[in-house]
């Protein structure tokens, strides 16, 4: 059984994340909830996390990544 704290912690986040647009937010497609906890579904990145993307693509720039991590951070904070 999930706890109720859990629970609402859950909720709390699906509720902010799927009010939010951002160019650089994947969007929430939907969440599941089983005995084993939660799970929130987003779409597939084909270029996996961004750890992949850099490895897979040393020409990146990674300042311009962070860059754009910090946009959605102060998108946040706004």
């Amino acid at each position: 059984m999930i706890e109720p704290d859990r629970s609402q912690n859950f909720c709390r986040e699906v509720i902010t994340w799927k009010r939010l647009s951002h160019p650089n937010i994947l969007e929430l497609i939907g969440v599941t909830m089983d005995d084993g906890g939660y799970t929130m579904v987003t779409p597939l990145m084909t270029n996996g996390t961004i750890i992949d993307f850099l490895r897979e693509n040393p020409q990146a720039n990674p300042l311009k990544l962070a860059h754009n991590m910090l946009h959605v951070v102060s998108f946040f904070t706004a």
